[in-house]
Order: structure tokens, then C-alpha cells, then sequence
């Protein structure tokens, strides 16, 4: 159950059975859709890799939308180097040499949130790094351990500034 998201929905804020649509293209990309997008595998172990962490929140006119586990986690557990193992707004990257660092627009791409024109659902995004207002945050690469909130629609009523908490998410070099 996502609070917010079970009864009837307002304008442009999908119900808990819109939510479900949309979110069943999460988590589970098929082989092709692995080798469609512009991301690569995650690193096989002992690969160079640069291995950073950020923290995603969404929310729509005002709802937490998190983050689902297993996102970018193929059924057959292959990764994509930008994956999340649990629903708690961490989202790791496993980026190899050479390759571009990775952006927002690709997380929401894995997540099967399209976006059209810089939309979601006709509704315009404003995106927030570490407390302030980010202008280019959609494809823009994304800092070690930086805190983003992306609110959808109508504004939150909490506070952006609230930060992530990193203390409450153990952290190593196998996650």
C-alpha cells in the first residue's frame, strides 16, 4: 500500500490502481530492455568500477513515491549498473571506465517513468540536489552520495530541506 495512492485520485494523481500499472514496467527490465538503454551491466566482481550511492524521493501532488527494490534487477538477477536492492530511496552505480556518469532521466527510464517534453503525466517536475532547487537535474550526472527529491504536480507539504539520512543505510563495497 503507498499512503496517499488507495482511493479515489485527484487530477493527475493516479490511484493505487493507475500506480500499479505503471509501476509493473519497474524492477524486472526484460534482456532487451537491458540492452536497449544506454546503461551498461553492472561490473563483473574484480572489474574497475567506480561504485557511488544517491538517495531518491518522489513525490506526486504531495504522496511519497518510493523507490521500488530490485529496480534495474532483471528476473534472471542480471543488474544494470545503476540498480536499487531494497525500497529504502538508495539507488547504487556501478559505473566502468570510460562510461558516462549516470543522470536522473536514466533512473526514471529504468523506472518506466517516461517522461515527454521534461513531463511526467503532463505535469511538470521540479528537482532538488542536497536542499536547492537543481535546474538541469534531469540530465545532469549525478554526485557520491547527493540527496534528490523530485516532486510531480503540486508541491509537497514537507520540507525539502529535510536531509537524507546516510547513517541509517549501511554502505559497502559489495552493495
Amino acid at each position: 500500500m503507498i499512503a496517499g495512492l488507495d482511493g479515489p485520485s485527484s487530477p493527475g494523481q493516479p490511484n493505487l490502481a493507475q500506480m500499479s500499472q505503471i509501476m509493473e514496467l519497474h524492477g524486472n527490465p526484460t534482456r532487451s530492455q537491458l540492452s536497449t538503454w544506454n546503461i551498461p551491466l553492472e561490473p563483473a566482481a574484480g572489474q574497475p568500477e567506480q561504485h557511488t550511492h544517491a538517495a531518491l524521493r518522489i513525490y506526486w501532488n504531495g504522496a511519497a513515491w518510493p523507490a521500488p527494490a530490485g529496480l534495474g534487477i532483471s528476473a534472471d538477477g542480471k543488474k544494470l549498473a545503476l540498480h536499487t536492492h531494497a525500497a529504502d530511496a538508495v539507488v547504487h552505480f556501478h559505473k566502468p571506465p570510460g562510461h558516462q556518469p549516470f543522470t536522473l532521466r536514466q533512473i526514471l527510464e529504468v523506472w518506466g517513468l517516461p517522461l515527454k517534453d521534461d513531463l511526467f503525466n503532463g505535469q511538470p517536475l521540479v528537482v532538488w540536489k542536497n536542499a536547492r532547487i537543481w535546474t538541469n537535474g534531469l540530465d545532469a550526472a549525478i554526485p557520491n552520495k547527493a540527496d534528490l527529491v523530485v516532486e510531480i504536480g503540486a508541491s509537497s507539504k514537507r520540507d525539502p530541506l529535510l536531509a537524507f539520512d546516510w547513517k541509517k543505510i549501511p554502505l559497502n563495497s559489495s552493495n
